[in-house]
């Protein structure tokens, strides 16, 4: 499943004497679109459960850099030092293991709803002239979804689905804030062959207290991708 994803985070790390720096990497215009690669499975369960469903795992992987010289008109910090050059190595790294339902309304509609259990590592190694710090972060958590899918014209089919109802006390390892990903997926079966079309938006902000102080990454990935799916 390859795909183009628009990576965008916002890095906090705070420093032992307190306080800390803000940065966006995407201030600097360098990072740009990066691929994906991507793997989903999925086993259909059609007499295990009252309604048809489907179990399935879902793996992708980014891999993102940059290496640039900073604005000299602007002022840039990090970790309270005042830099000139900024150097990123990052990796963001997502594994969903989930069981979605479909429930038929009509010949052209069906309401589709699960839940799955989902982690996202975030691990970024930062360099710049003045310090290098490495950020890791790794959560698992619960994620409801809800969504529809429309029969359209030609034989398509269009998934919409959104998911963003997690709880906190679900979550595991880093804290998780404001998780929520939205997904449009246009598809044609033909047989055991089929193919589809999609983009989503997947955000997320894994935390951690650093002494009385937090460090976070703000994470978001804008992605289309194109799928190959083959019937076994």
């Amino acid at each position: 499943m390859p795909g183009i994803a628009k990576t965008k985070y916002h890095l906090r790390q705070d420093g032992p004497l307190g306080g800390g720096s803000d940065f966006f990497p995407w201030d600097i215009g360098s990072l740009g679109s990066q691929n994906i690669a991507r793997v989903r499975a999925s086993l259909n369960l059609p007499d295990a459960l009252p309604m048809p469903a489907e179990l399935y795992l879902d793996i992708s992987k980014i891999d993102a850099g940059q290496n640039v010289a900073l604005d000299p008109s602007r002022t840039w910090n990090w970790n309270g030092a005042a830099i000139t050059t900024f150097e990123s190595s990052v990796s963001f790294e997502r594994a969903e293991l989930g069981l979605i339902g479909r429930s038929q309304l009509n010949d052209w509609m069906a309401l589709r709803y699960g839940v799955a259990l989902r982690r996202f590592l975030f691990d970024g190694d930062i360099v710049t002239d003045a310090n290098m710090e490495s950020l890791n972060f790794d959560s698992l958590w619960l994620a409801p979804e809800v969504g529809v899918t429309l029969g359209l014209p030609w034989e398509l089919d269009l998934d919409l689905a959104y998911s963003g109802f997690h709880r906190g006390e679900l979550g595991v390892g880093s804290d998780i804030q404001r998780p929520y990903r939205a997904v449009a997926e246009l598809r044609r079966d033909f047989g055991r062959f089929g193919m589809a079309l999609g983009y989503e938006l997947d955000h997320v902000e894994l935390e951690r207290p650093l002494g009385p102080n937090v460090e976070f990454a703000h994470l978001r990935l804008r992605t289309v991708y194109w799928a190959i799916e083959l019937d076994f």
